[in-house]
Order: C-alpha cells, then structure tokens, then sequence
C-alpha cells in the first residue's frame, strides 16, 4: 500500500485533474493490492495469526475476489458470501501458500492462488445449489403409482 502522504498527494493531484488516465489506472492498481515485500510481509502475519493483517490482507483483495465470483454468481449477496467464505479458506489454508510460482512474482502467484480458491468456492456453490434444486424438483413431482401406469399401457394397445 501507499505510505499515508503518497497517497494524500496523489488524491490532491487527481483532483487537479494533472494526472493522465494511464497514471489514475496506475495509482488504482497500487492502492487496491499490495506490492510484493508488503504482501510477504502481511502473508507471514496472517500465518502467525495476527488480525491487524488479515485485515489488510481483507481490504486489500475483497474487490478482486469479488470481480472473480461475480463472475459465477450474479447476486451480490450471494457473492459476498461466497468472497467471505473464499477468505475464511485462505486464512485456513494461508500455510500452504508457496510464496514464488513459476515467474518468481509473489503478488501474481497470491492473485491466482486466491482467484483460484474463490473460483472453486463459487464453482462448489453453484454444484450445490443445483443439486438441492434437483431435490426439490423431484420431490415435488407427483409420480404415478406403477400399477396405474401399466394399467394405462395396456388400455393403450
């Protein structure tokens, strides 16, 4: 993240309106997510269980991951559920992260690790979710005796 005064700076240029587009994308990118040594540094402390980091780590990505599961899902409550409980997995499971994939960035290697999470998280929601509609479906279903089928068949021929 930004340290406090870069980012007052920025906000007061932006609203001078002396920053480009390219450059507003560019200060949107840095203040949503973390940059690689403040991300290993925050992954280590939510390994050691610390709130304050979750939390960044929380604010830091739940618009990403949200982007990722609206994409499943086009209710917003339902994808804000599903963003929390995707984040309820990576805290779970935070220890099994390997900091560097194969391009050695840990920022894209957490991206894809946590979009995959979300992903799955949404993905098992929906299976679920049609199951019970299955459910549902065949329960309500008025099924005829067998005998009066057969009865019907015959009376046919």
């Amino acid at each position: 993240m930004l340290i406090s005064e870069d980012l007052h700076t920025v906000k007061k240029t932006a609203q001078a309106g002396k920053i480009n587009e390219e450059e507003n994308k560019q200060v949107k990118k840095h203040t949503l997510a973390l940059s690689g040594d403040e991300l290993e540094y925050t992954l280590k402390g939510c390994q050691n269980n610390k709130e304050h980091h979750k939390e960044t780590l929380y604010r830091g990505f739940y618009g990403y991951l949200k982007g990722v599961v609206i994409r499943y899902v086009n209710d917003q409550h339902f994808a804000e559920e599903l963003v929390n409980d995707s984040f309820i997995k990576i805290f779970n499971n935070i220890s099994s992260f390997n900091g560097l994939g194969q391009n050695g960035d840990i920022t894209a290697s957490f991206k894809a690790w946590v979009a995959k999470i979300a992903s799955r998280t949404a993905i098992d929601f929906l299976r679920k979710k049609k199951i019970d509609f299955g459910r549902e479906d065949i329960s309500e279903m008025q099924i005829a005796p067998l005998a009066e089928v057969q009865m019907q068949t015959t009376e046919a021929k």
